[in-house]
């Protein structure tokens, strides 16, 4: 009377394989999409697209970091900071007096400072293959 469960037939286990395999395949392929936008998000260049006119400077450098350089007008109206990236691009920022952020820019010969993302990479490649 103790009978035992019937095994798995020998066509389920590599079906249940096959969906776990799958199951995981996908899970990791959305692992990795959050991973690139998380750090596409995370790079100098999207740091520097939230710096917005009227932000305060301490809202800058809570982004950043401190500014390489910090130069003050001789009248008190404001100034401007500035920091050196490690492929010693240059971006700045000028302030009014109340440290109000009025302009931002990049020092630099390539143009807007901007680098082609991995993300960035992935998708004209796909655009190319028609996807």
């Amino acid at each position: 009377m103790n009978e035992k469960p019937a095994a798995p037939s020998k066509l389920q286990r590599p079906r249940l394989h096959l969906l776990v395999g799958a199951l995981t395949l996908l899970a990791g392929i959305y692992l990795l999409i959050q991973f690139l936008e998380w750090s596409d998000d995370n790079t100098i260049e999207a740091k520097y697209e939230r710096i917005q006119p009227g932000m305060n400077i301490h809202e800058v450098e809570s982004l950043f970091g401190r500014p390489q350089q910090s130069l003050r007008n001789l009248d008190g109206s404001g100034g401007e900071l500035i920091w050196t990236l490690e492929d010693n691009r240059c971006f700045f920022v000028q302030y009014m007096a109340d440290e109000t952020v009025t302009r931002k820019g990049w020092y630099n010969s390539s143009g807007n400072g901007k680098k082609s993302s991995l993300t960035d990479i992935i998708k004209s490649f796909l655009r190319k293959l028609g996807l």
